[in-house]
């Protein structure tokens, strides 16, 4: 006969069997609002706007971790459970512990893991949703700069040229811009970038896919109008927006995967979508480069 430890465990593990649903809720909600997110960016420079756009960003962020968090904690718990239910009890479920699982190759922390971890030792004042960092979340065209990383924070070059003199000077890196990109878990996933002035203003969010200022190419003509790169991919959209009348000459952009290689990439095309002259510096996990454009994509 079950005793009353293991009752409670089986409707636990019942329980348990529902969070994969959750977790589905919470990355659709992220994808949600990472899209509402992306269109308010791209449609609107008012202060407002742009708080907006950022606050829903952080939403979707918390909504990407939580649903990581909820996995990993899904697994780990059923296993306890069913062995409370089986009666057989081992030291530790399959999988160790979770810094054993936040270590990367050669013990050393994940960065992604070393992100989040840096996030919750922050003080209480410095987190997104306290309100000593609504100044930050407004990110108006008037609002001081965020600092700037050391030199030890900045991504490595890792642009392609031989001659380090033939690669034009990266706009600063700023680090607490570059903390708001969501995590690729298993490197899978809608890439997310954040565009800025090399100081540090004027943000907006960019996210691939068909929808955003790069979905019909504007501007561009002949082939490059057609190349995914072009129209849905982040740098893709990035680029459209430096086309635009009025747009400085000089923007730094933030993604959290790097740009796709290959003839008609985004790292091999970038320059032809750009106007002649401008300059693009993108950072993403471990790297940077500094992209001239050349207009030879413009219509």
């Amino acid at each position: 006969m079950p005793s009353e430890l293991q009752r409670v465990a089986e409707h636990l593990l019942a329980c348990l069997n529902e969070a994969p649903r959750a977790v589905g809720y919470l990355q659709d909600r992220a994808r949600k609002c990472r899209e509402a997110a992306a269109w308010i960016g791209s449609t609107s420079s008012n202060p407002s706007a742009r708080m907006a756009a950022m606050r829903l960003d952080d939403a979707a962020r918390r909504c990407e971790e939580a649903a990581h968090y909820l996995s990993e904690a899904e697994a780990r718990a059923s296993q306890w459970v069913e062995q409370m239910v089986s009666g057989i009890r081992t030291a530790e479920p399959s999988g160790g512990s979770r810094d054993e699982r936040s270590q990367g190759p050669g013990g050393s922390t994940h960065p992604m893991a070393r992100r989040r971890a840096d996030h919750d030792n922050e003080p209480d004042g410095n987190k997104p949703d306290k309100p000593a960092r609504a100044g930050y979340e407004t990110s108006s065209e008037e609002d001081e700069p965020p600092s700037r990383g050391t030199a030890d924070d900045r991504p490595q070059d890792t642009g392609d040229s031989d001659e380090i003199g033939d690669q034009p000077a990266p706009a600063p890196f700023i680090e607490q811009i570059f903390r708001r990109l969501p995590e690729r878990p298993g490197d899978v996933g809608p890439t997310s970038g954040i565009l800025s002035r090399p100081d540090g203003g004027g943000l907006i969010h960019v996210r691939s896919g068909t929808r955003g200022p790069g979905g019909a190419a504007p501007g561009l003509g002949g082939r490059t109008a057609s190349l995914d790169a072009a129209r849905e991919h982040a740098e893709g959209h990035a680029a459209a927006l430096l086309r635009r009348a009025g747009m400085p000459r000089e923007m730094t952009l933030y993604v959290n995967k790097r740009p796709c290689g290959g003839r008609y990439g985004c790292d091999n095309t970038l320059p032809w979508q750009l106007p002649p002259g401008a300059k693009l510096t993108v950072y993403w996990p471990g790297g940077y480069k500094v992209y001239i454009g050349d207009g030879r994509g413009l219509a």
